[in-house]
């Protein structure tokens, strides 16, 4: 039997020399939202970062994740330093309000000043967003 083929829901724009943007779909986006976690399971995701990622690159970032509110979905994502982070800018706040998206969700590097740090974040997002093929299977 083949094997189910993720469907693609994020993809990391460079823009010049370590700064970059990530594009999340807007439906996965919306159903990061909807999917309500106890903080427990939000520092329980935090946790399992630090130990998969950043302890690895002896990055010392005990939540790499700011969630918003009780949701799924995650606005920052932090590696600390010199306030190195991935953020969610002002396209997503039309969906935190219950509105239809006009687009892609944009997140976009601060601070990245070496390829360690932009892979850092790269694959904090990535694992993050492989939380959601979790919401799907719960369909």
């Amino acid at each position: 039997m083949a094997e189910k083929i993720s469907p693609i829901i994020w993809q990391p724009e460079f823009i010049e020399r370590y700064d970059f943007a990530v594009s999340l779909d807007s439906k996965a986006a919306i159903e990061f939202i909807n999917a309500k976690i106890p903080a427990g399971h939000q520092k329980k995701m935090n946790e399992l970062a630090v130990e998969a990622i950043l302890k690895k690159v002896r990055c010392s970032q005990l939540e790499p994740y700011l969630f918003h509110k009780d949701s799924a979905i995650i606005t920052q994502v932090n590696i600390g330093g010199n306030g190195v982070w991935l953020a969610a800018d002002g396209s997503i706040d039309s969906l935190l309000r219950g509105e239809k998206p006009s687009d892609n969700i944009k997140y976009h590097s601060h601070n990245v000043d070496s390829s360690r740090d932009a892979l850092t974040l790269l694959k904090l997002f990535g694992l993050w967003a492989s939380y959601y093929n979790l919401l799907r299977s719960k369909e």
